[in-house]
């Protein structure tokens, strides 16, 4: 009897043993839930206040980028209509001194010796500054371009956000196609080009989506094709049938590849209904 009850006493102590490890790795596990869930949802209130902010500050860097775009662009106007409104009539003006002086012949020689001399300088100052302006429209061309840029971007880059989070939604604009597919080409690809649209070349569609995968495939074709070999580019408008009743933009990218390359194309298709 005193050897059962020691072994039941023992039994028991080793289960309480156990069950107080159980409750510490139990109690210990928990804590780590809890601290995981509290960091996601840090994280995640973190995300969410980034994107505010993000969003907050996208709008403020298209909405400067607009305002300096706009200053560039009146600034380019000032430039040509100051250019434009030169108009030089140079005279050749003698005194009274000279006047009693001289003979009347004499006169008219050094009026005209300084008609043609003011004409000259007068010339030479014009051309300089025509020059000069033509070079600072140049450069106020370009830095409007990189405005634009700035602003497309900073557009792009909320549209990735959505495009990510699967919310985005469609907006359709009126679209040029023959612009928007010189917009996305590379300066080195253009004169390669060949486009060809069958229909009518202003359309309705939704011209960020359209104009994100042409330009990467515009760049994968400047990239990796041929050096200086064509490259086409084909649209077309489709309807679909009475009951669909959609409208696809269908835009085909096609060039030769590089040697060992593999074959350079693309389809687009831009769908919506009607």
């Amino acid at each position: 009897l005193t050897l059962t009850l020691g072994e039941l006493f023992g039994y028991t102590l080793t289960q309480m043993h156990y069950l107080r490890w159980v409750r510490k790795c139990t109690h210990k596990t928990t804590i780590e839930a809890e601290a995981r869930a509290a960091r996601a949802e840090q994280a995640h209130v973190s995300l969410s206040l980034q994107r505010g902010a993000d969003s907050r500050l996208n709008h403020l860097v298209k909405s400067r980028c607009g305002a300096s775009l706009q200053l560039t662009q009146l600034m380019r106007k000032q430039l040509r209509d100051a250019n434009l409104g030169r108009n030089y009539h140079p005279e050749g003006q003698g005194t009274e001194e000279e006047g009693a002086s001289r003979s009347e012949g004499a006169l008219r020689r050094g009026r005209a010796q300084r008609c043609a001399a003011n004409a000259g300088q007068s010339g030479r100052d014009h051309a300089m500054i025509t020059r000069l302006m033509m070079e600072q429209d140049v450069l106020l061309e370009s830095m409007a371009a990189q405005l634009e840029a700035a602003m497309d971007w900073v557009h792009r880059r909320e549209v990735f956000v959505q495009l990510e989070a699967d919310n985005y939604t469609s907006k359709l604009t009126r679209c040029n196609l023959h612009e928007q597919i010189q917009k996305v080409s590379p300066l080195g690809i253009l004169e390669r080009m060949r486009v060809c649209i069958e229909g009518d070349s202003v359309v309705m569609l939704d011209a960020t989506i359209l104009n994100m995968v042409l330009e990467e495939a515009m760049s994968n074709a400047f990239k990796y094709g041929q050096h200086k070999t064509p490259i086409t580019v084909r649209v077309n408008m489709e309807r679909g049938s009475a009951e669909d009743g959609a409208v696809t933009n269908r835009t085909s990218i096609d060039g030769e590849a590089r040697a060992g390359g593999a074959p350079l194309s693309c389809h687009v298709e831009v769908r919506r209904p009607t």
